[in-house]
């Protein structure tokens, strides 16, 4: 018999499912479309015991219902659904309720071949049998609830035994709901004494008054505290009633046995820890826990085949980070205690260049599999030890040159090779950030001996790499370099490449006013028109003819943490690291060796570097001529957050939807009427910049006193929930300085910011997730809602909140929009039937907005908003191109700035 399993992520040890035979997923909607095809029977375990009905509607009616057509349209002969002994349509039990609704319209649906059971106390390894045997076990003495209650325990191994008997024979036991467990019911407090007499000793059970307890479990889960009960436990346990188990324990062939002896069985079931061969995933360590660390860690907590079996900084802060956030993974201080008695198969190496050779050298001499970050060697005298790694790890040595790999280059980048797109005429590279200026304090970056070189290195061999895969080595370079806030490394570099018949520039700032996150782009000059490939959409212009766009949501690459920025590349580069064997059918890696021939260029760029006041190269980039599109202003969203717009002087959209901005703009929407403001909240990439350079006065000048008070009130209170200061506690307090920003009779509607909405999401912090969209509903006449990119992910996420949002924004594709899909979703669920959606269209380049302003419905796919940056209609407006020009001639005197090449 083949098993294949539906769970949520990966696992180690039991069951010990072949890993090519894992599925994941998430109840109520997010079920793979080939999950099930090709099973016989499907068997529905998976439950929620919130007591909010909302959410166990959602999982254990809707979710089971979807599952169960999803198995009937796969060809499955069964579904089996297991529910529960406090099944009843009258029980005051939220999961007994739901449970009872679920059997209903499976037993009224005859195409759904519907198995149901409902097992008593299932006694072995695992659940509520486990938690009173650790309970009796730890103290001598034992509190009791509802000692009266029956229990009608099965032994683990015979319930699996009756469940393969019963999906194997749909048409006897379709129309029946099949009672399992010990004929002759035994009260709780005698269940738990067998299991003091099981453990052995002298032990007391005492009786404790159920409605006390009940209410301080209620207000424990308001708090968000998590306890092994939950007052959902305690209902269910009062409200259970004795079953007639007899005829279907004789129809199932279930062995008979006694109270005691089904004890005995449980407490004697042991998990089986045994590898099987093909069962055991990757177990990946990551060394350094920065900020790409926190990326790598989430993804690799969502790689099919892969666990992160551990997280090594020689730091405590950034590790605690990291578990602050929510990653459950080990944590260590040196590499002796991460290998000392335990088995890691691969290494994520993301620190600074400094420590790349000498890491590499020891994960390969234990004969692991490692992704380093780039650039894997720090100067040009390591380049020939890593050259012998690369001979000696071949295709076991991965460096994080990821744009090359992500899927929506990849092709475009092979038509640009091929000829398809027309001869190149010029190209211009282009890596803009703001990290480093004159207030920034010491960084590894910023220091030659830890990182090896400034913004050439470090940043722009994105998009070197880039050029090195679209047209290989030049001919000649010329590289131009300025300091300006940096003492021992470059804050500006420009590179003139000469191919012969053709010529390009890279610009690299990383000190540029307007650029939070890093961009990278190569935009190439064609005889047939203009390519411009970035992080989330390949775009081809051509004249008249259509743009083409290619988004990085048109492509599966598994969990995609930021679709909007370089998840895809990410997403990629950790498949390819646990094996093709996990990962399936995947392009050529970039492998050390490969690595290695762009760094050789990187080198060989400084070895020639010019230290300039005024750089000397042209500026090659083009571009099509911008057309004004036409507008759907009654869908229109207007994104105003961009730095290059000017509110203060800028003309503003008159015609919207409405208009989105950050909370420090709503001083300039006073003369705007559009039909609503949103606000995204907080500004959270701004803040923690002011907290990473230390700028606190900065940062306590931009929320007042009013709002630093919030901010301290909100973080102690979240610092004594989480029981210690850590991410989500200055999240939340981030979130009430902005809140405070905000006046009281605020109408519009608040936007979660998508760095937070996804990472809880992404950890499955849904408590996290719904305590900060509480906190914005102070704010009582405001719209509340979430920014994210996780798509289809995160909307079916928001069905599991107990108070739903009125507004979900999603970062679409035009090409593969899930909108209408969701939007079938939402009218199933009475809580989310009002719920708004807004497509996102997102950091693209320009004629990606234009398009989408042009033709919203392939966003949409209904008459919902898009959120479309403003600079799609105003990047020719004097006050914005006066701004991009002075920013750009303070990083790069002497050149022209070239057209604004994006929405950011």
């Amino acid at each position: 018999m083949q098993v294949r399993a539906l769970a949520r992520q990966e696992w180690e040890g039991e069951p010990a499912v072949p890993l090519g035979d894992r599925v994941f997923g998430r109840l109520p909607y997010q079920i793979p479309a080939d999950a099930l095809a090709g099973c016989d029977a499907v068997v529905h375990c998976a439950v929620s015991t919130v007591g909010d009905l909302g959410v166990a509607r959602a999982v254990n009616v809707e979710g089971t219902l979807a599952l169960a057509r999803a198995a009937r349209d796969a060809g499955a002969r069964s579904f089996v659904f297991l529910s529960t002994q406090s099944a009843r349509a009258d029980t005051p039990s939220v999961y007994g309720r739901t449970k009872y609704e679920a059997e209903s319209l499976l037993r009224d649906d005859p195409t759904l071949h519907a198995v149901i059971f409902r097992p008593g106390l299932v006694c072995g390894h695992g659940g509520l049998f486990s938690r009173l045997v650790s309970t009796v076990r730890r103290a001598p003495v034992t509190p009791l609830l509802a000692g009266h209650a029956v229990v009608q325990p099965v032994f683990v191994d015979d319930l699996a035994e009756a469940i393969l008997f019963g999906a194997g024979r749909p048409g006897d036991y379709g129309k029946h709901v099949l009672d399992i467990g010990l004929a002759e019911p035994v009260s709780l407090r005698v269940f738990v004494g067998l299991i003091a007499d099981g453990l052995g000793g002298r032990h007391a059970i005492v009786p404790v008054p159920m409605a006390p307890v009940a209410a301080a479990l209620r207000l424990t889960e308001r708090l968000g505290l998590r306890l092994p009960v939950s007052s959902t436990n305690v209902v269910g346990a009062r409200e259970v009633r004795a079953m007639d188990t007899r005829a279907s324990n004789t129809a199932l062939r279930m062995p008979q046995r006694t109270a005691r002896e089904i004890v005995r069985l449980g407490m004697a079931q042991r998990r089986d820890t045994s590898a099987r061969p093909g069962s055991t995933p990757f177990r990946t360590l990551l060394v350094g826990a920065g900020r790409i660390g926190i990326v790598h860690a989430v993804t690799l907590s969502r790689v099919p085949g892969a666990v992160l079996a551990g997280m090594l900084d020689r730091r405590r802060q950034p590790l605690g980070l990291l578990r602050s956030v929510g990653i459950d993974a080990p944590s260590f201080l040196s590499d002796d205690a991460a290998h000392t008695d335990r088995v890691i198969d691969a290494t994520v190496i993301a620190t600074p260049p400094s420590t790349h050779l000498a890491l590499a050298r020891a994960a390969l001499a234990r004969g692991e599999r490692f992704l380093v970050e780039k650039p894997a060697a720090r100067n040009a005298s390591e380049l020939a030890e890593f050259a012998g790694l690369a001979a000696r790890a071949q295709d076991r040595a991965l460096v994080g040159y990821l744009m090359p790999r992500m899927a929506h280059l990849r092709p475009w980048l092979a038509r640009l090779r091929s000829g398809e797109l027309g001869a190149v005429r010029s190209f211009t590279g282009l890596t803009l950030l703001s990290l480093i200026d004159k207030r920034s304090g010491p960084r590894w970056e910023t220091t030659k001996a830890v990182s090896g070189g400034g913004v050439l290195t470090n940043s722009a061999t994105h998009a070197l790499s880039l050029i090195y895969e679209a047209f290989g080595r030049p001919t000649s370079t010329r590289t131009e370099i300025a300091t300006r806030f940096s003492r021992e490394v470059e804050d500006s570099a420009v590179v003139t490449f000469d191919y012969g018949s053709f010529t390009g520039t890279q610009f690299a700032s990383w000190s540029i006013a307007g650029f939070p996150r890093q961009e990278n782009r190569l935009v190439v000059q064609t005889d047939r028109g203009t390519l411009t490939l970035s992080a989330t959409a390949a775009v081809f212009e051509s004249g008249d003819a259509a743009s083409v766009v290619d988004h990085q949501l048109d492509h599966d690459v598994g969990f995609n943490l930021a679709p909007d920025y370089a998840g895809g590349g990410i997403a990629a580069e950790l498949r390819e690291l646990v094996g093709h064997r996990f990962a399936g059918p995947l392009a050529e890696p970039m492998t050390l060796a490969k690595a290695l021939a762009i760094e050789r260029q990187l080198f060989a760029l400084y070895a020639q570097e010019s230290s300039v006041d005024r750089f000397t190269a042209a500026t090659t980039e083009r571009g099509v001529a911008p057309h004004t599109p036409s507008l759907a202003s009654d869908q229109v969203i207007w994104d105003l957050r961009d730095p290059s717009l000017d509110l203060s002087t800028s003309t503003r959209p008159t015609a919207a939807r409405g208009v989105l901005i950050r909370a420090a703009q709503l001083a300039h929407m006073r003369e705007l009427d559009p039909i609503d403001v949103f606000v995204t909240v907080p500004d959270f990439l701004s803040y923690t910049r002011l907290i990473t350079d230390r700028q606190r006065t900065e940062l306590v000048r931009r929320f007042g006193a009013r709002g630093v008070t919030s901010a301290a009130l909100t973080g102690a209170t979240r610092t004594i929930r989480h029981r210690s200061v850590g991410f989500w506690p200055v999240a939340a307090a981030l979130l009430a300085g902005e809140l405070a920003r905000i006046p009281g009779d605020f109408g519009g509607t608040l936007l979660l910011h998508p760095y937070l909405a996804d990472l809880a999401i992404a950890l499955d912090r849904l408590d996290v997730l719904q305590s900060l969209l509480d906190q914005m509903r102070a704010k009582r006449r405001a719209r509340i809602g979430l920014h994210s990119n996780l798509g289809a992910e995160a909307a079916n996420t928001v069905l599991l909140l107990q108070r739903i949002p009125d507004v979900v924004s999603l970062l679409t594709s035009p090409n593969a929009s899930a909108l209408d899909t969701i939007a079938t979703w939402y009218a199933r669920d009475t809580r989310a039937a009002s719920t708004a959606l807004i497509a996102e269209a997102g950091p693209a380049p320009l004629a990606v907005h234009r398009l989408a302003l042009s033709d919203p419905q392939r966003w949409t796919r209904h008459s919902g908003s898009i959120v479309v940056n403003a600079l799609a209609v105003f990047a020719s407006e004097e006050a914005t191109v006066e701004r991009w020009q002075r920013d750009w001639s303070a990083m790069f005197p002497g050149t022209t700035a070239p057209p604004l090449p994006w929405a950011r």
